[in-house]
């Protein structure tokens, strides 16, 4: 992205903010009132878990052969160290 473009990228991504912070919670509290507050936790459960999955099969863009697998041990490691804690 070239300087020309800098602002209206910092403004879409405003935007973008303040929609989310907007429509949010509104859409949570709609899905707590119809299903109730377990299946708010169920989805928030799968959406991170989903985002866990994509993360353990990223294969990121680098220089060199197998550049992409150079961090796939320390996430592991991180995410091992988070359960742990989560788990105690």
């Amino acid at each position: 992205m070239g300087r020309r473009q800098l602002g209206q990228a910092a403004a879409l991504g405003a935007v973008n903010m303040n929609l989310a912070r907007a429509l949010g919670p509104a859409l949570g509290g709609a899905v707590v009132a119809t299903a109730g507050a377990g299946w708010v936790f169920a989805f928030d459960a799968a959406s991170y878990l989903s985002t866990a999955a994509v993360l353990a099969r990223w294969r990121g863009r680098g220089v060199g052969q197998g550049a992409g697998s150079v961090h796939r041990p320390g996430l592991i490691r991180a995410a091992r160290r988070l359960g742990s804690v989560l788990v105690k």
